[in-house]
Protein backbone atom coordinates (compact mmCIF):
# COMPACT_ATOMS: atom_id res chain seq x y z
CA UNK A 1 0.00 0.00 0.00
CA UNK A 2 1.08 3.60 -0.53
CA UNK A 3 1.77 6.07 2.29
CA UNK A 4 -1.20 8.46 2.10
CA UNK A 5 -2.13 9.34 5.69
CA UNK A 6 -0.35 10.39 8.87
CA UNK A 7 -1.09 9.47 12.49
CA UNK A 8 0.26 11.63 15.30
CA UNK A 9 1.14 8.64 17.48
CA UNK A 10 3.52 6.96 15.02
CA UNK A 11 7.04 6.84 16.41
CA UNK A 12 8.63 6.71 12.94
CA UNK A 13 8.11 8.36 9.57
CA UNK A 14 5.15 6.10 8.81
CA UNK A 15 4.74 3.48 6.11
CA UNK A 16 2.07 2.11 3.84
CA UNK A 17 -1.47 2.52 5.14
CA UNK A 18 -4.95 1.15 4.52
CA UNK A 19 -8.14 3.04 5.44
CA UNK A 20 -11.39 1.20 6.11
CA UNK A 21 -14.71 3.04 6.05
CA UNK A 22 -16.81 1.99 9.05
CA UNK A 23 -20.29 3.10 10.09
CA UNK A 24 -21.17 2.79 13.77
CA UNK A 25 -24.25 0.54 14.00
CA UNK A 26 -25.28 2.16 17.28
CA UNK A 27 -24.31 4.82 19.80
CA UNK A 28 -21.86 3.65 22.44
CA UNK A 29 -18.38 2.42 23.20
CA UNK A 30 -16.52 0.33 20.63
CA UNK A 31 -13.28 -1.60 21.04
CA UNK A 32 -10.85 -1.95 18.13
CA UNK A 33 -8.25 -4.72 18.35
CA UNK A 34 -5.62 -5.38 15.73
CA UNK A 35 -3.16 -8.26 15.56
CA UNK A 36 -0.18 -7.63 13.27
CA UNK A 37 2.48 -10.36 13.72
CA UNK A 38 6.00 -9.49 12.65
CA UNK A 39 5.69 -5.72 12.19
CA UNK A 40 4.96 -2.53 14.15
CA UNK A 41 1.70 -0.74 13.41
CA UNK A 42 -0.44 2.20 14.38
CA UNK A 43 -4.22 2.40 14.46
CA UNK A 44 -6.05 5.72 14.20
CA UNK A 45 -9.42 7.19 13.27
CA UNK A 46 -10.39 10.08 10.99
CA UNK A 47 -13.78 11.77 10.66
CA UNK A 48 -13.11 12.38 6.93
CA UNK A 49 -10.39 11.70 4.35
CA UNK A 50 -8.75 15.04 5.18
CA UNK A 51 -10.35 15.40 8.60
CA UNK A 52 -9.25 15.38 12.22
CA UNK A 53 -7.60 12.43 13.95
CA UNK A 54 -10.07 11.38 16.67
CA UNK A 55 -7.79 8.88 18.42
CA UNK A 56 -4.43 7.28 17.70
CA UNK A 57 -2.57 4.36 19.25
CA UNK A 58 0.64 2.58 18.29
CA UNK A 59 1.98 -0.78 19.40
CA UNK A 60 2.08 -0.22 23.16
CA UNK A 61 4.05 -1.64 26.09
CA UNK A 62 1.01 -2.47 28.26
CA UNK A 63 0.77 -5.88 29.92
CA UNK A 64 -2.43 -6.55 27.98
CA UNK A 65 -0.81 -5.70 24.65
CA UNK A 66 1.96 -7.77 23.12
CA UNK A 67 4.39 -6.09 20.68
CA UNK A 68 2.21 -7.53 17.90
CA UNK A 69 -1.14 -6.25 19.15
CA UNK A 70 -2.74 -2.81 19.20
CA UNK A 71 -5.95 -2.10 21.12
CA UNK A 72 -7.96 1.06 21.66
CA UNK A 73 -11.52 2.20 22.19
CA UNK A 74 -13.73 5.04 21.00
CA UNK A 75 -17.20 6.28 21.85
CA UNK A 76 -19.16 6.92 18.65
CA UNK A 77 -22.64 8.17 17.82
CA UNK A 78 -24.75 5.69 15.87
CA UNK A 79 -24.67 6.20 12.10
CA UNK A 80 -21.34 8.07 12.20
CA UNK A 81 -18.92 7.27 9.36
CA UNK A 82 -15.25 6.90 10.31
CA UNK A 83 -12.05 5.99 8.54
CA UNK A 84 -10.20 3.33 10.52
CA UNK A 85 -6.57 3.52 9.40
CA UNK A 86 -3.97 0.76 9.73
CA UNK A 87 -0.52 2.30 9.23
CA UNK A 88 3.04 1.04 9.39
CA UNK A 89 5.08 2.67 12.15
CA UNK A 90 8.00 3.20 9.75
CA UNK A 91 8.70 2.87 6.05
CA UNK A 92 9.92 -0.70 6.64
CA UNK A 93 6.84 -1.86 8.55
CA UNK A 94 4.31 -3.80 6.51
CA UNK A 95 2.51 -7.11 6.63
CA UNK A 96 -0.74 -8.89 7.31
CA UNK A 97 -3.16 -7.75 9.99
CA UNK A 98 -6.40 -8.89 11.58
CA UNK A 99 -8.74 -6.09 12.69
CA UNK A 100 -11.72 -6.84 14.92
CA UNK A 101 -14.40 -4.43 16.17
CA UNK A 102 -16.65 -5.24 19.12
CA UNK A 103 -18.99 -3.56 21.59
CA UNK A 104 -16.95 -2.01 24.40
CA UNK A 105 -17.65 -1.10 28.02
CA UNK A 106 -19.44 2.17 28.61
CA UNK A 107 -17.18 4.55 30.56
CA UNK A 108 -18.96 7.79 31.55
CA UNK A 109 -16.20 10.41 31.43
CA UNK A 110 -16.51 13.03 34.16
CA UNK A 111 -13.51 15.24 33.33
CA UNK A 112 -11.67 15.81 30.04
CA UNK A 113 -8.09 16.73 30.97
CA UNK A 114 -7.01 17.23 27.38
CA UNK A 115 -3.21 16.84 27.27
CA UNK A 116 -2.64 18.18 30.77
CA UNK A 117 0.84 18.15 32.27
CA UNK A 118 0.68 19.36 35.86
CA UNK A 119 -1.94 18.97 38.57
CA UNK A 120 -5.71 18.69 38.68
CA UNK A 121 -7.84 19.20 41.79
CA UNK A 122 -11.06 17.26 42.12
CA UNK A 123 -13.52 15.60 44.47
CA UNK A 124 -15.59 12.41 44.45
CA UNK A 125 -18.00 13.55 47.17
CA UNK A 126 -20.90 14.01 44.74
CA UNK A 127 -20.11 10.93 42.63
CA UNK A 128 -21.30 7.32 42.64
CA UNK A 129 -19.74 4.11 41.40
CA UNK A 130 -19.96 4.56 37.61
CA UNK A 131 -17.42 2.04 36.39
CA UNK A 132 -16.12 -1.12 38.10
CA UNK A 133 -12.94 -2.31 36.32
CA UNK A 134 -11.80 -5.89 36.11
CA UNK A 135 -8.23 -6.89 36.92
CA UNK A 136 -8.15 -4.62 39.99
CA UNK A 137 -8.09 -6.46 43.32
CA UNK A 138 -8.85 -3.39 45.45
CA UNK A 139 -12.43 -2.68 46.52
CA UNK A 140 -13.56 0.75 45.37
CA UNK A 141 -16.68 2.87 45.14
CA UNK A 142 -17.44 6.47 44.25
CA UNK A 143 -15.22 7.31 41.27
CA UNK A 144 -14.19 10.08 38.91
CA UNK A 145 -13.17 9.14 35.34
CA UNK A 146 -10.70 11.45 33.56
CA UNK A 147 -9.96 11.33 29.84
CA UNK A 148 -6.36 12.21 28.94
CA UNK A 149 -4.41 12.36 25.66
CA UNK A 150 -0.60 12.12 25.56
CA UNK A 151 0.91 15.34 24.12
CA UNK A 152 4.19 13.64 23.11
CA UNK A 153 5.60 10.13 23.13
CA UNK A 154 7.34 9.37 26.41
CA UNK A 155 7.18 7.80 29.82
CA UNK A 156 4.61 9.41 32.11
CA UNK A 157 3.96 9.42 35.83
CA UNK A 158 0.40 9.53 37.18
CA UNK A 159 0.32 10.26 40.91
CA UNK A 160 -2.17 11.14 43.63
CA UNK A 161 -0.39 13.58 45.92
CA UNK A 162 -0.79 13.06 49.70
CA UNK A 163 -0.86 16.83 50.13
CA UNK A 164 -4.23 17.76 48.68
CA UNK A 165 -5.79 14.27 48.89
CA UNK A 166 -8.05 13.86 51.90
CA UNK A 167 -9.40 10.29 51.57
CA UNK A 168 -8.24 6.71 50.99
CA UNK A 169 -7.88 6.49 47.21
CA UNK A 170 -7.52 3.88 44.46
CA UNK A 171 -5.83 4.88 41.17
CA UNK A 172 -6.07 2.96 37.89
CA UNK A 173 -5.37 3.42 34.15
CA UNK A 174 -7.56 2.12 31.32
CA UNK A 175 -7.87 1.93 27.57
CA UNK A 176 -11.11 3.72 26.59
CA UNK A 177 -14.10 1.36 26.32
CA UNK A 178 -12.23 -1.56 27.91
CA UNK A 179 -12.94 -2.71 31.48
CA UNK A 180 -9.50 -4.30 31.93
CA UNK A 181 -7.15 -2.27 34.14
CA UNK A 182 -3.78 -1.50 32.56
CA UNK A 183 -2.54 -0.83 36.08
CA UNK A 184 -4.25 -0.45 39.46
CA UNK A 185 -2.70 0.84 42.68
CA UNK A 186 -3.78 1.30 46.30
CA UNK A 187 -1.18 2.66 48.72
CA UNK A 188 -1.62 1.68 52.36
CA UNK A 189 0.52 4.56 53.64
CA UNK A 190 -0.18 7.36 54.24
CA UNK A 191 -3.56 6.46 55.68
CA UNK A 192 -4.81 10.01 55.12
CA UNK A 193 -4.99 9.39 51.38
CA UNK A 194 -2.98 9.64 48.18
CA UNK A 195 0.45 8.21 47.46
CA UNK A 196 -0.62 6.02 44.52
CA UNK A 197 1.80 6.21 41.58
CA UNK A 198 1.68 4.60 38.12
CA UNK A 199 4.32 5.00 35.39
CA UNK A 200 3.64 4.08 31.77
CA UNK A 201 5.07 4.50 28.28
CA UNK A 202 2.49 6.30 26.14
CA UNK A 203 2.62 7.37 22.50
CA UNK A 204 1.67 10.82 21.26
CA UNK A 205 -2.06 11.03 20.59
CA UNK A 206 -2.84 7.91 22.61
CA UNK A 207 -5.90 8.35 24.81
CA UNK A 208 -6.24 6.90 28.31
CA UNK A 209 -8.83 6.94 31.08
CA UNK A 210 -7.55 7.74 34.59
CA UNK A 211 -9.86 6.51 37.35
CA UNK A 212 -9.71 8.01 40.85
CA UNK A 213 -11.96 6.18 43.32
CA UNK A 214 -12.50 5.91 47.04
CA UNK A 215 -11.43 2.71 48.76
CA UNK A 216 -14.43 0.73 49.99
CA UNK A 217 -13.92 -1.70 52.88
CA UNK A 218 -16.25 -4.73 52.81
CA UNK A 219 -19.77 -3.87 54.00
CA UNK A 220 -18.94 -0.16 54.34
CA UNK A 221 -19.42 2.90 52.18
CA UNK A 222 -16.60 4.18 49.95
CA UNK A 223 -14.24 6.91 51.13
CA UNK A 224 -14.91 10.36 49.70
CA UNK A 225 -13.18 13.73 49.71
CA UNK A 226 -10.80 15.90 47.70
CA UNK A 227 -7.87 14.68 45.60
CA UNK A 228 -4.87 16.16 43.80
CA UNK A 229 -3.84 14.31 40.64
CA UNK A 230 -0.44 15.06 39.10
CA UNK A 231 0.64 14.06 35.56
CA UNK A 232 4.28 14.51 34.56
CA UNK A 233 6.59 13.29 31.80
CA UNK A 234 9.83 11.62 32.93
Amino acid sequence: ASDDLVGACLSGAGGGDIAYKWTAPGTGCWTFEMDHPGWDAGLYFLDACDGDVLACVETAAWVEQTPEQTVTGLRVEGGTDLLVVVDGSSTDDAGAHDLSISVGTEMPIDVDLGSLLGSHEGSNEDDDLDFLPSGCSFNSGADVLHQWTAPVTGRYRFRLLPVGTTFDTVLSLHIPCSDDSLSCEDTFLPFEGGGELIEAQVHQGERLVIRVAGYQPPYESAATGDYLLEISVL
